[in-house]
């Protein structure tokens, strides 16, 4: 006989539902294997996270260090405050490098003129005998 033929309305039901084992004495040893393997995982990742925070913490004293030497003052303070510095130092720089830039191509064109013999020959034959030793020209 079937489930359907036993007369009992909840002999279908149980008769479709998955047969599914005992516990065994073996779960609990599973769990805590587990559980070590967590521990361990967790560990190894912790002690990761302690390294990448040693080597940003020591990346930013190597910072500060710089900018001190470069004549910036940081106070001794949070992270940002020494990544702000020094973004504001590297613009600083890059003005004082385009400034430069544009300084020596204005001497450079003085250098030319004066090469040219606008200031008599003699000028002429001294600039370009510097600009040469110099590599300008």
């Amino acid at each position: 006989r079937d489930a359907t033929s036993t007369g009992d309305p909840g002999a279908l039901a149980r008769a479709s539902l998955p047969v599914v084992a005992s516990p065994t004495s073996d779960e609990p040893a599973k769990k805590k294997s587990k559980k070590v393997l967590d521990d361990s995982k967790r560990e190894e990742r912790n002690a990761r996270e302690k390294e990448r925070s040693f080597r940003i913490s020591r990346q930013i004293n190597e910072l500060r260090n710089l900018l001190s030497s470069g004549g910036v003052i940081v106070p001794k303070g949070t992270k940002s405050a020494v990544l702000t510095e020094a973004a504001n130092y590297i613009r600083m720089l890059q003005q004082h490098q385009y400034r430069s830039e544009i300084d020596r191509q204005h001497l450079v064109q003085q250098m030319q003129v004066i090469g040219n013999g606008a200031l008599g020959p003699q000028a002429a034959t001294a600039i370009r005998h510097v600009a040469a030793q110099n590599g300008v020209w």
